[in-house]
């Protein structure tokens, strides 16, 4: 499932992103457990974490913590949440630290979804 590995990419290039400049040791933990009814995807990281408050905002298309020089940032974790939608998943971020943790949840069906992964659609 192309839509899968759109996610998890997204969610490990953010882990790794949120590292840069953080001390050793640094870590990316990716766990993925295929269930009988859903496959759930668990990336971790040991940066800085979620500011407080933004939880929420994170996910909207432009919304991005690092600098922008070319207008083209806060695209990853919009694209994910877009897809995961459209599978009819979920994801939950958690900060509790150190680093934050993303969850996601995929329903699986009888008939494989068709989503685009590039437009998200």
């Amino acid at each position: 499932m192309q839509a899968l590995t759109t996610i998890i990419g997204n969610l490990v290039d953010n882990a790794f992103d949120a590292l840069a400049g953080a001390p050793a040791p640094r870590h990316v933990c990716v766990e993925i457990v295929d269930e009988p009814a859903m496959i759930t995807v668990e990336v971790s990281d040991n940066g800085p974490g979620v500011t407080p408050g933004t939880e929420g905002l994170i996910f909207q298309d432009g919304y991005s913590t690092k600098p922008t020089s070319d207008g083209r940032r806060g695209l990853g974790l919009a694209l994910v949440h877009r897809l995961i939608t459209r599978l009819e998943g979920s994801v939950e971020v958690s900060d509790s630290g150190p680093g934050a943790t993303f969850v996601v949840r995929l329903p699986k069906s009888d008939a494989p979804a068709t989503v685009d992964a590039k437009s998200g659609s």
